[in-house]
This record gives structure tokens, sequence and C-alpha cells, in this order.
């Protein structure tokens, strides 16, 4: 048996922060995924975890995604 929770967050300058991390983590996970699809189709292999957090790492140097670095490390790493 399993349990879900469901939380409902509301719009509060305090929630702020919260949304936007919450928004980049989605960010993240959709380019993630983007990457493996576009990967495998080309190659035929699959990522590995380690290769995949070293892309994002690199990426979030990058000035176009410097905004990234606005979620800590651990939650960036859990994104890939």
């Amino acid at each position: 048996m399993r349990k879900t929770f469901v939380y409902k967050l509301y719009h509060a300058k305090r929630n702020r922060r919260l949304h936007q991390q919450i928004h980049i983590g989605g960010v993240i996970h959709n380019h993630c995924i983007a990457v493996h699809r576009r990967y495998y189709s080309m190659y035929k292999k699959y990522l590995s975890l380690y290769q995949l957090q070293a892309h994002v790492a690199k990426l979030k140097k990058r000035p176009q995604y410097r905004w990234w670095s606005q979620l800590g490390s651990h939650a960036m790493q859990n994104m890939a």
C-alpha cells in the first residue's frame, strides 16, 4: 500500500524562492531527459549517471545557465 501526499503552495512573497527552485529543478530534469534521448539516438548507448552529472556541472558554469546555480548542488545532482 502506498501513501500519497499532496501539498499546495500558495503564491506569497515568502514562497517565491521555493517556486523558483522548483522551476529550476524541473528545467534541469527536462534537460537531462533531452540529453539522454539525444545521446541514445546518436550512439545507441546510455549515458552514465556520472557523465550526466558532469555535463550539468559544466553547463552551470556557462553564462546562459548561471541561474541554475540558485539550486543547491546536492539537489542538482539528484536531478540528473
